[in-house]
């Protein structure tokens, strides 16, 4: 990000006052959008997966489930291990994926909103709402 800032400083006049374009201004300068949200589409899947197998145990009863493919360490159906490991992980999708949802609704309307610059600021002359003929 470092060089990119420093591209974008040098690129502005900034650094040895050269004319920018711009153009290439724009799309160097960072996005001005709000993004709260944790997953990305691609990737939502194993960062879940992630996140829950770091607690001890959700790892504890894997490995359960897991031992249960070795005959000797066989106890019961191997149903019963893998289906309430499932179940849980199933409904931690399912929360996270809605949550990551409306975090990505409330961003959107967030992004949607209109901005005043500082200067378009309300006057003593327009007291409730800013005067739009400031904005330049």
């Amino acid at each position: 990000m470092d060089g990119k800032m420093n591209a974008l400083a040098s690129l502005q006049g900034r650094g040895k006052g050269s004319a920018a374009d711009p153009g290439l201004v724009a799309a160097l300068a960072a996005k001005n959008v709000v993004r709260n949200q944790k997953y990305r589409k691609s990737t939502f899947v194993l960062q879940v997966l992630y996140e829950q197998f770091r607690f001890f145990f959700n790892l504890y009863f894997l490995g359960v489930a897991l031992s249960q493919f070795i005959p000797a360490l066989q106890v019961g159906f191997l149903f019963t291990y893998i289906a309430p490991l499932v179940f849980v992980l199933g409904v931690t999708l399912i929360k996270e994926g809605y949550d990551d949802y409306k975090r990505y609704i409330r961003d959107r309307e967030a992004n949607s909103q209109v901005g005043f610059p500082l200067d378009a600021l309300p006057r003593p002359g327009c007291w409730l709402r800013p005067c739009l003929c400031a904005i330049k």
